[in-house]
């Protein structure tokens, strides 16, 4: 019985350790994957309202200011010793963090450059600076900083 017992306690240790494998998120991966996603949603309301909905443009200055406020945060959510667990960041975040805040910082320069193009009710205009903010922003940032999904 006592041997059992031993045999049913190790299982679940190894159980409990097989299941530990996959940590939660810590606060701050939980933050920056929340205003990730928001990066998302900002640019995809931007896409729709420059592409499919004209009616909708006037708030495109409002998705785009957003993006840029929070730009400037990006290497604050980053701290070192947060690439450990379920995230997409590469050690490049840390190794290369002069870099990763310049990614950052030029990101939140072209979402000004899309509230100033959509400000001035340019479309086309405003179509540039979002394929700008996406490809060399996001992009740009991806491409160097964070893991194939």
């Amino acid at each position: 019985m006592r041997r059992s017992a031993l045999v049913v306690v190790g299982v679940l240790a190894l159980a409990g350790f097989a299941g530990g494998a996959s940590a939660e998120p810590t606060p701050i991966q939980v933050y920056r994957q929340s205003v990730m996603k928001a990066f998302g949603a900002h640019a995809a309301a931007i896409k729709t309202a420059l592409s499919d909905e004209p009616a909708l443009a006037g708030d495109v200055v409002a998705h785009a200011r957003a993006i840029e406020a929070l730009s400037a945060s990006i290497p604050k959510m980053f701290p070192e010793g947060s690439g450990e667990g379920d995230t997409y960041a590469l050690p490049s975040v840390w190794s290369d963090s002069a870099g990763f805040a310049a990614a950052a910082t030029k990101n939140a320069e072209l979402a000004a450059a899309l509230v100033k193009a959509a400000e001035s009710g340019d479309q086309a205009a405003a179509l540039a600076a979002f394929g700008a903010l996406g490809k060399d922003g996001c992009g740009g940032c991806h491409g160097v900083f964070r893991k194939k999904s």
